[in-house]
């Protein structure tokens, strides 16, 4: 003789061929749970998370997958940097009070903040900051 068994289920087979009950249209049941029917969505995406746990796809092992979508891997380079770009959209770090980032990546003396610094300016490469008083 079986007995059904709808204990904890409220769908899908009840264990001797009948049923615990049945999900509504916009429903499905999982493991005898009636749950909302998921649409995985992978539209203009071809990596991740396709909304429904599954996936939309991998990326190549020289990729990495950024909202959806395969690109190439950064590595940041900040070799001989101390400020600046560092070539994946960070920063190689930033410049003190009275100095600035120039091309190279260097911080630098910044003519005109009012500071003589004298181990980069002078009255000659930078009047502003550092007058000769005389007369």
């Amino acid at each position: 003789v079986c007995t059904p068994n709808c204990s904890g289920r409220n769908c899908g087979d009840n264990g001797c061929g009948g049923s615990c009950g049945s999900c509504s249209s916009s429903q499905q049941c999982v493991n005898g749970v009636c749950t909302a029917v998921c649409t995985p969505n992978c539209s203009g995406r071809n990596c991740g998370d396709n909304g429904c746990g599954g996936s939309c796809g991998s990326c190549s092992s020289s990729q990495q997958c950024v909202n959806g979508v395969c690109t190439a891997v950064c590595t940041p380079n900040c070799s001989g940097k101390n400020c600046g770009a560092n070539g994946c959209g960070g920063s190689c770090g930033t410049c003190s009070t009275g100095k600035s980032c120039n091309s190279a990546g260097q911080c630098v003396t910044f003519c005109g903040d009012g500071l003589c610094d004298p181990t980069a300016e002078n009255s000659t490469n930078c009047a502003k900051d550092c007058q000769v008083c005389g007369d």
